[in-house]
């Protein structure tokens, strides 16, 4: 038996590291599943800060504010762009820079994990909506959704 673990140790080592992976990545879709999927959510305004591709797939970095602490997070920029008018550009890297960063969205989060949290480019919020940094709602509120995209199109 000795020998054979020896023979053996490379191989117990790697089935070992990707077995511990494999348990991390479930039990972290397990703890999304109950704090964001089936936990209480909000909703809240938050602004895109990058957009870029790596470790093949497009990324969506965005922050917002809950309680007075400032959170940074990270969409699939398809789950982001689902149901919006970005939806065909979300691979032109350039071009989706130009049109996102610096532009405000609603994001949902998990009120007991705010480390969950999603942004809708569906929810574009218009400019001239007036609210407090941090301020939360149980839906986006329809007033403050823009009525434009971001090419000037009305919705």
């Amino acid at each position: 038996m000795k020998d054979f673990l020896i023979k053996n140790s490379l191989t117990i080592i790697g089935f070992s590291l990707i077995f511990g992976l494999i348990i991390h990545g479930y039990t972290g879709y397990l703890d999304r599943k109950k704090y964001f999927d089936e936990g209480e959510t909000l909703y809240t305004v938050g602004e895109v800060v990058n957009y870029n591709y790596e470790n093949k797939s497009t990324n969506v970095y965005f922050t917002f504010m809950y309680k007075g602490v400032d959170y940074s997070d990270i969409s699939y920029a398809s789950d982001a762009a689902k149901n919006s008018v970005y939806r065909k550009h979300i691979s032109n890297v350039d071009k989706m820079k130009n049109l996102v960063i610096g532009k405000k969205f609603f994001v949902k989060f998990s009120v007991e994990k705010p480390k969950y949290a999603e942004i809708y480019f569906n929810l574009l919020v218009h400019e001239e909506f007036q609210y407090e940094e941090g301020q939360t709602w149980k839906k986006p509120l329809k007033r403050a959704v823009a009525k434009e995209d971001i090419y000037g199109n009305y919705r």
